[in-house]
């Protein structure tokens, strides 16, 4: 757990300076530049999509490979903002599905899946602080599995299985339509467990037998987005909650670099944290056979950990903004 919040702790100092470089940078070049990182009045929109599609045929190959590779991954972002007066609204929409089928695999399978919404209230408090009410819930579109060696599959998860919603009061802190940061000590949070393949297990941090959860906690999040040059956008968000009840917490890191090759073509490179004390995975061992197998305790029971999950993708194709 220590190396997790060094990781955590380093990657918001580093968005925190980046910012500050950029606040600098402003000060130095004219107020219209300075004009166009503020807040404005009225709606202002923006969403991009990208979608990145890849295929490989072997015949007779020396150097071996599947026979038939297929991929496909497509991410949509989209915002919306809301300012009159001293009153902010805010909505955002990440939505992420990605699936490969290859001649070994036995049939398609996922490489990507989740959404999440978040949304907020916010009423200005002093200059750059506002008082907020916000919510957020997130999950995936459809049944995920494990895969063992020999191609056994295992369901993990499905649609609200897990589900995350969380709604809190809180301040935050936004000096440019760049970065933001959103403090709550005070945030109500429900596990969800929708799936009738989970009703009888405690999994996802809701007992067995049960369909949700509730926690109370403190979550905070940081926004951060800005063009590294003409055609290249990263983005990055850092959420965190700690729940005083249930004692789970968790934390999700994401960073995106979009490169835009002209209108339509770009590239995508992804790479994400996450950490989740109610998500625990089995621990696999080999048998005598060197066949893999889940390894049980003295009770007969899965044993299961709690692990640093990491993902990373890199795609060209299309790639649209609007």
């Amino acid at each position: 757990m220590r190396k997790i919040y060094i990781i955590t702790l380093l990657s918001i100092i580093s968005i925190a300076l980046h910012a500050q470089v950029d606040k600098d940078v402003a000060k130095d070049v004219s107020s219209n530049a300075d004009k166009g990182s503020a807040i404005k009045e009225g709606w202002t929109k923006g969403a991009s999509f990208n979608m990145n599609f890849n295929q490989t045929t072997l015949s007779n190959w020396f150097a071996g490979g599947d026979k038939l590779s297929i991929g496909l991954n497509t991410l949509l972002k989209a915002n919306t903002t809301y300012k009159k007066g001293k009153g902010l609204f805010k909505a955002n929409l990440e939505a992420a599905y990605g699936i490969i089928n290859t001649t070994t695999s036995g049939g398609v399978r996922k490489t990507d899946d989740r959404w999440v919404i978040t949304s907020s209230f916010n009423q200005k408090a002093a200059k750059n602080l506002y008082y907020t009410l916000a919510g957020q819930i997130k999950s995936q579109f459809t049944q995920g599995f494990s895969y063992s060696k020999e191609g056994k599959r295992t369901l993990i998860s499905d649609l609200l299985s897990p589900g995350d919603i969380k709604l809190g009061l809180g301040l935050t802190y936004q000096p440019n339509s760049k970065f933001s940061a959103y403090v709550s000590p005070v945030t109500a949070k429900i596990n969800v467990k929708n799936a009738d393949a989970f009703y009888n297990q405690k999994i996802f941090g809701v007992d067995s037998n049960q369909r949700y959860a509730f926690d109370l906690g403190a979550f905070a999040r940081i926004d951060y987005k800005t063009n590294l040059k003409k055609d290249l956008v990263y983005t990055a968000s850092i959420d965190a909650f700690y729940g005083y009840i249930l004692k789970n917490y968790n934390f999700y890191f994401a960073n995106l670099f979009n490169w835009k090759l002209n209108k339509y073509f770009g590239a995508t490179f992804s790479f994400d944290i996450a950490y989740d004390n109610t998500q625990p995975t089995p621990v696999y061992i080999k048998d005598a056979n060197g066949n893999e197998q889940v390894k049980l305790g003295a009770d007969g029971k899965e044993i299961k950990v709690v692990k640093l999950q990491i993902k990373q993708f890199f795609g060209l194709g299309f790639n649209y903004s609007f």
